[in-house]
Formats: structure tokens, sequence, C-alpha cells
């Protein structure tokens, strides 16, 4: 009797989310994103356990997303995105050698990253009228690279890992108008890859002084193992 009231509770809760929504299928969300952390890892295949644990910390970046929502019914939607990231640390410091020595550079160090995500959103039963709370997930591919550059130098991306993974999110919609809401979702992602890059060039000039740079490929590992933070609109139509 008891399991036979909770599903009856149930079923009416999502009875009045239904009813909760206007008869718009399509939305798009535009929104500015904060996450707050990753790592490069510049010596991924080092035999040194000390210089394979070492990383770059990355933290705190913005970025800007896009999404184009289909809504299946009215409390379930399907969702397809994408995002542009790029950042970098202005201060690494790293050696290069050529015949005549080492030498230590300072380099613009980071990443560029777009994500493509694929998402169902479920709108939970206590949303009212003005408040839609919802959560989901899905798959995402990302595409990197590899961002290095010191002097007129940059670093050139030969291959990467083809890589996905899942992302989970949740988050909460304000209806502003009957067309418009404003967005606060938090989304949940662990991707990790590794890149094959080389630099465009064969020497620098640092200060007058001419340096030969190495000629072989490098790898690169990265890992994005924040959480980001979004506010953004959604226009239904």
């Amino acid at each position: 009797m008891i399991k036979i009231k909770i599903l009856f509770t149930i079923i009416i809760l999502t009875a009045s989310v239904l009813a909760q929504f206007n008869n718009y299928r399509f939305g798009f969300s535009i929104s500015y994103n904060y996450s707050t952390s990753a790592r490069l890892y510049p010596y991924p295949n080092s035999a040194n356990q000390i210089f394979r644990d070492e990383n770059i910390q990355l933290d705190g970046f913005y970025s800007i997303s896009t999404e184009f929502l289909y809504r299946i019914n009215k409390s379930l939607i399907i969702a397809a995105g994408t995002e542009y990231i790029k950042h970098t640390n202005d201060l690494r410091v790293f050696t290069i050698s050529d015949n005549s020595g080492v030498y230590r550079l300072t380099a613009k160090e980071g990443f560029e990253l777009i994500p493509f995500d694929l998402s169902v959103y479920y709108f939970l039963p206590f949303s009212t009228d003005s408040f839609k709370f919802f959560m989901g997930g899905g798959i995402a591919f990302y595409y990197a690279n590899h961002v290095r550059e010191f002097a007129d130098v940059k670093a050139e991306n030969i291959s990467r890992d083809f890589s996905y993974g899942i992302q989970a999110a949740i988050g909460m919609d304000y209806m502003i108008l009957d067309f418009l809401s404003a967005r606060l979702k938090m989304k949940f992602r662990d991707p990790d890859f590794k890149l094959e890059s080389k630099y465009n060039k064969d020497s620098v000039i640092i200060e007058g002084e001419e340096y030969q740079l190495p000629l072989y490929n490098f790898d690169s590992r990265f890992n994005l193992d924040g959480v980001a933070f979004s506010l953004g609109l959604v226009f239904h139509f």
C-alpha cells in the first residue's frame, strides 16, 4: 500500500511539471563559463617518475559555450552543444639544449580545447512555474591543441588522442519571459588525453643569440579535472 502511495505521489508531481511548460519545442542557449582546474603534463612518457608526474596547474579560466535544445516531451530534453576554451600560463620556464649548451626559456604554455557535448536533461518534479530545476548528462568529445609560444616560435600539433568521456550536469532555469530564461548550471567532466607536437621553426633568436631547437616531436598530456560553472540565457522557440 505504501509503495502504491509513493508511486501515485510521483505521478502527480510529474504531471504537475508537465503542466508547467509551454508549447515551445526548441531552445538555444549561450553561456559564460568558469572552470576551476586543469593540468598539463609536459613529460608524460618520461622514464623518470618525477618528470612524468610534473604538471602545470592551470586554474580558474573562462570560456563561452552554446547549446541547441530539443524538447522530446514536457520533462525530457536532448541537447547538442560546444564550447571554446583557451588558457595559458605566461610564466612557464623550460630548457632547450643544442651543441653549445643548455638554455632556460620563459614561454606561454597552456591548451586550447573544443568540447562537443550530447546530453539528455530531465526537469525535476519539484520545479515551479518560474524555477525549472534539471539534471542530466551524456557523452562529450574533445578536440585539443597544446599551446607553447616563446619569441616567434609556436608549437604545432601533429597528432592527438581521440578523446571522449561522460559528463554530468545539474542546474536551474529561471523564466524571465515566456520565451526567455536565465540558466545556472554546474557541469562535471574529466577528459584526459595525450598530444604530440613539434616546433614550427628549427631555431630561435633571443636577445641577439640564436639557439637551435629540437627537431624531434615532443609529447604532452592534458587533464581537465575541475568543475565548470555556467551563467547564461536560453531562448525558447
